[in-house]
This record gives C-alpha cells, structure tokens and sequence, in this order.
C-alpha cells in the first residue's frame, strides 16, 4: 500500500568541523531515545537541544524565499504613487443624484459622505517587484524539503549540519520538490481564497455557508496531508502520486498526532500575530528568525513517527538488520 522504494539510503557524511552545524548536546545513554516515546514531554526536550539548530534552519528558509522580500518592498509602498478618493462608497451615487436635482439638503448629505481618504497605486516598478517575488512559486518546495530533511534528522537525534544538509536534501530531490512545490503553492492559495470569499459571502444563501465550513474542512485535510508529504519524498523514492495517497492514509491513521500539530501550529501563528499587533519590533522578528522552522519542526515530529511505523519499521528486524526484499530489490532508509 505505502510502497518502500528508498531515496536517502542513510549516506552519512564525515564530520567535518567546517560545516555550518553541530552535534547533539550529550545525552545520557541509559535515556530513552525519542523514536521511542515520541510524547510531549520530548518535543520540548528535543526542542531545547537544537534550539540554534532550527533557528539556523530557519535562516536558511528565509534565504531561500528571497523572491518574497521584492513583496515586502512592494508593502513599503516606497514606489507607490498616492493619492485621495472618497471614503464612502456611496459617494458616487449621491454626487450623481446632487447634479441632477440640487438642494441644500442633498448638498448637506454629499458633503458629509465626501470626506477623502488616501489611496495607495502601484507603479510600474511595483508590478515588477511582484513579478519577481512570484519566483518564490519555484523555491518554495526545495526549501521545504531541505528544511524537513534538517527536522528529521534531528528527529533521529542524529549529526545536523546544516548548510551542508540542507542542499544536500535538495540537490536528491531538486525535480520533484520543484513540481509538488508549485502544486502545493497553488493548492494553498486557492484554499485560503475559497474561504475568504465563502466567508464574506457566509450569509448570501445556504450554498455559501455550507461551502466555507466544506472548504475549511478541505484545508485541515491537506494540512495533515503535506506533514508527510514531504519527509516521504526525501526518505522513499515514490511518485507523487503514491506520495498524495500515502499522505492521505497517514491523515487518518495518524489523527491524532495530526491534530496535535494542528493545534500547535495554530498557537504558534496566533500568538505570532499578536506580538505583530501588540510588540511590533519582536512580532515582525519572529518569523524571520523562528517561527517557519518551529513549524517544519513541528509537524515532523508528529509525522515522522507515523511514517516510521507503517513504511520504515516491517521491514527491519527486531535486532535492527534489515529483513531482504528481493522482491522489490530495494531497501528503506537505513535506521
């Protein structure tokens, strides 16, 4: 059903001292490792451990969506023109009844509706900057792929080092992290588009209603799907299509773990945007120096372990050999 064709056949590298990382901090050899008891207590224990690890990973993502930050100038509105237009809506129709038939009444209406407003334009050098920062469509999955394979290992409390890790995950994966990154982008636009017209059209008719709380419904699905998505395309060598499927088996098998990670991703963005609101100078921060990779770090920890016990675990023996698939003349990645 899974399938168990490996893409990262385990290859460790030498520790070479040079490379942006570090090793674990020193664990007692009597503790039980996280595979083991993959609870809450060791997601913050884990946490703790390569705390400047996913920070660094985190860097690393930002440097790889640099297209965005064209968005960001863009937002600045430094080569926006600006100008004034009315505040109201309704300004328009009541200039026009004002002309037709002209009263010191309507004159008293038309002024308390004309108030001016300012209003920002793109120019042309915006467009451009859009355009740009729409490349992030290409870098998107290879940094997600390059950062997940960071969190698994770190995960397998094994040596991260991380600029070497990094694009190490995506030159293995560089065609398929491309293809499935540009689906997922399209995927999670459309998505929040759907619910954000569903939900302002919410009380237009019952269709509206019922298709907000089906989209949102389709959103949570996906986001228990790509968990696995893309930690599976950097331990097997699947099809993206077997990758869809097995990352919809994982949704369900995998529930409540899936929803354990919904709810601290949920926490982490909520109380993100509140310092954002509240204390600008750390909210704006946050994101760019923690908040993605603690996401990444996140979901795989509560994915990885589903992933191992269904397409990693059958095929390796008690003592940890690995049991023979002729059949298949392939082997899983190597615990």
């Amino acid at each position: 059903m899974f399938g168990n064709n490996s893409n990262d056949l385990g290859e460790r590298r030498s520790l070479n001292p040079f490379k942006w990382g570090r090793e674990p901090k020193e664990i007692d050899p009597n503790e039980k490792k996280v595979m083991e008891e993959p609870g809450f207590k060791n997601f913050f224990k884990l946490f703790g451990r390569n705390f400047s690890n996913i920070i660094s990973t985190n860097l690393m993502m930002m440097l790889g969506c640099f297209p965005l930050f064209f968005a960001l100038l863009v937002l600045t509105g430094y080569f926006s023109h600006t100008s004034t237009a009315p505040l109201y809506p309704v300004f328009e129709p009541l200039y026009g009844a004002f002309l037709d038939a002209p009263s010191a009444y309507s004159a008293a209406i038309l002024g308390e509706f004309s108030i001016q407003g300012s209003v920002t334009l793109l120019s042309t050098v915006d467009y451009v900057l859009l355009g740009i920062s729409a490349l992030t469509v290409f870098t998107f999955g290879p940094v997600m792929v390059g950062s997940s394979y960071i969190m698994r290992n770190i995960m397998k409390q094994e040596h991260v080092f991380i600029f070497h890790d990094f694009f190490y995950a995506i030159k293995r994966n560089i065609k398929q992290a491309i293809i499935f990154g540009i689906m997922d982008v399209v995927i999670i636009f459309l998505l929040i588009y759907d619910i954000v017209v569903y939900n302002l059209n919410f009380s237009q008719s019952m269709f509206t209603a019922i298709m907000f709380f089906a989209m949102i419904c389709i959103a949570v699905l996906y986001f228990f799907m790509r968990m696995y998505i893309y930690t599976m395309m950097l331990t097997f060598d699947l099809s993206i299509k077997k990758l869809l499927k097995n990352a919809l088996f994982f949704s369900v098998l995998g529930v409540k773990r899936n929803a354990c990670a919904l709810i601290a991703v949920t926490v982490a963005v909520v109380i993100t945007f509140m310092l954002m609101t509240v204390v600008l100078p750390i909210g704006i921060i946050i994101p760019f120096v923690f908040l993605f990779a603690f996401l990444v770090y996140t979901t795989t920890y509560c994915a990885y372990p589903v992933i191992h016990k269904y397409m990693i675990a059958p095929y390796y023996k008690k003592d940890g050999s690995s049991i023979d698939t002729t059949e298949n003349d392939t082997e899983v990645d190597n615990e």
